[in-house]
């Protein structure tokens, strides 16, 4: 048993900070802090551009994603619309559970474990 399952099949809210529901911030914040590790700002409002993700990951070393392992963050690309245009955008976040694969959870889905193949990763940060 892993220490990331109980933390898989938890429900999205948009801005939840808890197991009763939570975005990918709140995700990544919990697992962070129930495991050792840093405490992140609970962010109080929206993050449409990703400008306070890629603030917070500046904080921290980016590694090479051969060298992630658990606990190490995703900075991940997202779908959305940028002007005039749809793009991909660090907008996303989720958390390593093992080399190759990510916690994280989209709007109108629980929280799951992908591989890393199945993902658009922007960097990786270590934070633990």
């Amino acid at each position: 048993m892993s220490v990331f399952d109980k933390y898989i099949g938890l429900p999205f809210r948009r801005m939840g900070r808890t197991r009763l529901g939570l975005d990918c911030w709140g995700l990544v914040r919990l697992v962070l802090m129930e495991n050792g590790g840093p405490q992140l700002p609970t962010y109080d409002g929206e993050d449409p551009d990703g400008t306070n993700i890629e603030f917070h990951a500046n904080n921290f070393p980016e590694i090479d994603i051969k060298d992630a392992r658990a606990f190490d963050v995703a900075i991940l690309m997202h779908h959305m619309r940028v002007g005039s245009r749809w793009g991909l955008v660090p907008t996303h976040i989720g958390i390593f559970t093992a080399p190759g694969r990510v916690l994280h959870v989209l709007e109108g889905k629980q929280s799951v474990v992908q591989p890393i193949k199945d993902l658009k990763i922007h960097k990786i940060v270590r934070v633990i």
